[in-house]
């Protein structure tokens, strides 16, 4: 299995699509790492948005996503549009039990930065609230990035050896053109097929 990064247009619903599979890219910097189950889920979406990020870009840039909370889990990742990666994630874990060791992430900055090579960079960041990844991810996408988007990730974490690790998701960006009836009808279309493929998709 090698990975893939699919790019596409949508002009029924005014958008564009990016959708990846990033398995064997996320499990070289996991074991490289030697990390968790919790991070490995992090770090792998983390990933995801570094390279969605990079996506975006109509240029040579490099897409770099740092963040850090306040239970010292932190996590950073940057890609080019070619899919060309580094990632490295720190972990602390929370009493047996906490959801938090699972999918939350706590207060904290999420920093990202743009750079061309012998070039400026750019560097914008959103405050973390405790709430899931993509939560904030699509937080900093519409305060810093003044984006409407629909992202979607799903990683089955390291449980134990042997587990079927796979690390997948999908971006959504509105063109110009996008209207609240292309987002509500996108949205409608999307749903019911998160359910069947057991994605989960935030929406906002």
């Amino acid at each position: 299995m090698s990975d893939s990064v699919i790019l596409g247009l949508l002009p029924k619903y005014n958008y564009r699509f990016t959708i990846v599979e990033l398995t064997e890219t996320a499990k070289e910097a996991i074991f490289l790492h030697s990390l968790g189950s919790e991070m490995s889920v992090f770090l792998s979406k983390t990933m995801m948005g570094a390279l969605f990020l990079a996506e975006m870009t109509k240029n040579q840039q490099r897409v770099s996503i740092q963040w850090k909370d306040e239970t010292k889990k932190s996590a950073l990742a940057y890609s080019d549009r070619y899919g060309r990666m580094k990632a490295v994630g720190y972990a602390d874990t929370h009493e047996d039990g906490d959801i938090r060791n699972e999918f939350i992430l706590g207060q904290g900055i999420m920093k990202v930065i743009r750079w061309e090579l012998d070039g400026e960079f750019y560097q914008s960041y959103t405050n973390l609230i405790e709430d899931t990844f993509e939560f904030n991810f699509q937080k900093y996408l519409t305060e810093s990035e003044q984006v409407r988007a629909i992202v979607g990730m799903e990683v089955n974490p390291f449980l134990f050896p042997g587990n079927d690790f796979f690390a997948k998701g999908l971006f959504l960006e509105a063109l110009p053109d996008a209207t609240e009836d292309d987002f509500v009808s996108l949205t409608k279309l999307i749903q019911p097929l998160a359910i069947v493929q057991n994605q989960k998709f935030l929406i906002s």
